[in-house]
Parts: C-alpha cells; structure tokens; sequence
C-alpha cells in the first residue's frame, strides 16, 4: 500500500470516530488537532515541517502560521497528557518541524 492508500485509509477509517484514545481513555479534540494527529500519524516515522503540517490540515494560506501551530502542538500534547520535557509520540525538530514516533515493533 503506498502513502496516498495508506493516508486514504486511516482518513476513511478515522472520519467514523474522531474522538482518539489516550491512555485508554476517550478525549475531545478539536477538528485541528485531530487533523494535526492524523496527518503525523500516517507520516510516522518522517519529519513533517512547519509548512507541509499547515498545508495538510488548515490550507495554503497558513503555511506561514508557525507560531499559532506551536500553541496548537502544545495544547494537542496537554490533552494526550504528554509533559513538555518528554515527547512521547510527537518529538519536536527545532526549526522543522514536528514528527511522530514510530512504535517499537
């Protein structure tokens, strides 16, 4: 399955519920974040920059956003319980990006 199936997929299957669990637990996030999420999610493992994360989720007119997708990234970390010092799913590339971590197999 190459990225645009794989991305199809996960988009599909994750429009039914868009409630993600955390800790085993169900959590509301706002359509953004969750957009946020999914986009990482199916890129894990790669860097997502600054502009390409604003682009999939908010458009082309918000590519150059940054400062408003950091708040962003940090309220998403808060509610998955993620303390600043520990990046847990979602590891910070200072001046790139972001990138969700791949779980161990």
């Amino acid at each position: 399955m190459d990225y645009s199936e794989r991305r199809e997929a996960v988009y599909a299957d994750e429009q039914v519920r868009r409630e993600p669990k955390g800790h085993e637990q169900q959590m509301h996030v706002a359509p953004t974040e969750y957009d946020r999420f999914r986009v990482l999610a199916v890129q894990a493992g790669r860097v997502m920059t600054h502009r390409q994360l604003l682009r999939e989720t908010r458009g082309p007119a918000y590519e150059e956003d940054t400062s408003l997708l950091r708040v962003h990234m940090v309220a998403l970390r808060q509610k998955l319980s993620i303390p600043p010092n520990r990046p847990g799913y979602i590891a910070t590339e200072p001046g790139i990006g972001y990138r969700m971590r791949e779980q161990d197999s």
